[in-house]
């Protein structure tokens, strides 16, 4: 029964917002797992290491479970679809424009490796991981303020980011049925943007009309 009565609140509350929002934003694709074989199983691998990949990520210690050795590589294609809109006022009357973007795909990687040894305790594992990023690419406009060619607006924009994390993982069964892990996450990324739109603007030659 205290199931159902928290179902029945949640859809209360998802119909709520429904009713009261016009216009929902979202911070983008959340990754629920990590490679093909542990996505396929929604990202469930506290208690089941079904997977090298699923078991480092989300469960050190469940590595110790695992059958044997096994190395697992991975890797998924995300195709994003995005426009980017602006409005910039003039005395004749607002300039409007929208432009959709042409990122292309998104290669997201996965490789882990994990070392069973029957007559050990101890168990070890790596996993590398793409966890974050995005990739954007807008044409220049004549339409969109936003992207006006250079130097009244940026022009042509060109973003990516990566986010991968490496995890060195060991785990120690203390009995056939319970074991402890350790694994500490390196996270590294790297950030390409033509123009940097986060610094501010630099008008070298002295062109009119920058701002």
């Amino acid at each position: 029964m205290k199931a159902q009565f928290r179902g029945k609140i949640s859809w209360i509350a998802v119909g709520m917002a429904i009713a009261v929002t016009s216009t929902a934003w979202g911070q983008g694709v959340i990754l629920n797992g990590v490679g093909p074989v542990n996505r396929a199983m929604g990202g469930a691998s506290v208690a089941a290491p079904i997977d090298a990949a699923g078991a480092i990520r989300w469960n050190p210690a469940s590595i110790s479970g695992m059958a044997c050795s096994e190395v697992t590589f991975g890797a998924e294609l995300l195709l994003q679809t995005e426009d980017v809109s602006s409005t910039f006022p003039t005395p004749g009357g607002p300039i409007s424009g929208s432009t959709g973007g042409e990122p292309g795909a998104c290669i997201i990687p996965e490789v882990a490796w994990v070392h069973r040894d029957d007559c050990s305790r101890y168990t070890y594992g790596l996993g590398i991981y793409g966890v974050a990023g995005f990739k954007s690419n807008y044409p220049a406009s004549t339409t969109n303020p936003v992207l006006f060619p250079q130097p009244l607006g940026l022009g042509r924009v060109y973003a990516d980011l990566q986010v991968f994390e490496v995890v060195p993982t060991i785990s120690y069964a203390l009995t056939p049925r319970l074991s402890v892990g350790f694994s500490p996450i390196l996270a590294m990324g790297s950030l390409y943007a033509d123009p940097l739109f986060l610094a501010n603007p630099d008008n070298a030659n002295g062109d009119p009309g920058w701002s």
